[in-house]
């Protein structure tokens, strides 16, 4: 199985150990992917291969949905903080 195919299956199978931020995505393990400068640019820092356009078309479908995982969840944070500050 090739690396960007890991990646994407474990971005669908593990979103929650994945954090975002403008400029990466980064898993847990040290996983680093660039994805700032859009679709065309998408690398994972450390690997010296790059992807073709149809694994950064995968890569961006599977990223979308973790974007939504990683909002949410940011959403809730910010709530359940907001709720427990003192008045």
């Amino acid at each position: 199985m090739r690396a960007i195919d890991v990646i994407i299956k474990n971005l669908k199978m593990e979103p929650d150990k994945w954090t975002i931020d403008n400029y990466r995505l980064v898993h847990e393990n040290g996983t680093s992917i660039w994805i700032a400068n859009g679709i065309l640019f998408y690398q994972v820092e450390g690997l010296f291969k790059v992807f073709n356009l149809w694994d950064k078309i995968k890569l961006h479908v599977a990223l979308s949905g973790i974007k939504n995982s990683c909002f949410q969840k940011q959403v809730i944070n910010r709530f359940k903080e907001a709720a427990n500050e003192p008045k």
